[in-house]
């Protein structure tokens, strides 16, 4: 189940950023407690029997929500988890007449598969 995470989430949210994402990319615990606080962000969870298996943080603008790190713990993955994942987040930004935008690493090939999947096309800056 997907849901809106809360504070009790922190360090099962620690423990995907820090099993998936490097250093130089991951978000810290106080960034990741601001981003459950704020008003202007979501963070979200995928539990499944109890275990919190995957996150996302979308930054939520007037006219655009903007997903900032998604993950899914590695032996979750390849699962359809994701897609679960993804799949909501884009009927949530249509519920809300939104747009969905991202940024990827240009290095991280099979993310830019992942996302282009769902149809984003990508544009270098």
């Amino acid at each position: 189940m997907l849901r809106t995470a809360t504070i009790a989430d922190l360090n099962s949210i620690m423990e995907i950023e820090e099993s998936l994402f490097p250093m130089h990319v991951r978000s810290s615990r106080s960034s990741i407690l601001r981003s459950i606080q704020s008003s202007n962000q979501k963070v979200l969870v995928l539990e499944l029997d109890s275990v919190i298996v995957g996150c996302v943080i979308l930054f939520q603008y007037s006219k655009s929500y903007r997903i900032y790190s998604i993950g899914i713990l590695s032996s979750y993955q390849g699962l359809g988890h994701g897609k679960n994942i993804m799949n909501q987040i884009i009927e949530l930004a249509n519920e809300n007449k939104v747009n969905l935008i991202l940024e990827v690493e240009i290095t991280n090939l099979s993310a830019i598969s992942f996302y282009k999947s769902f149809g984003f096309t990508t544009i270098l800056s």
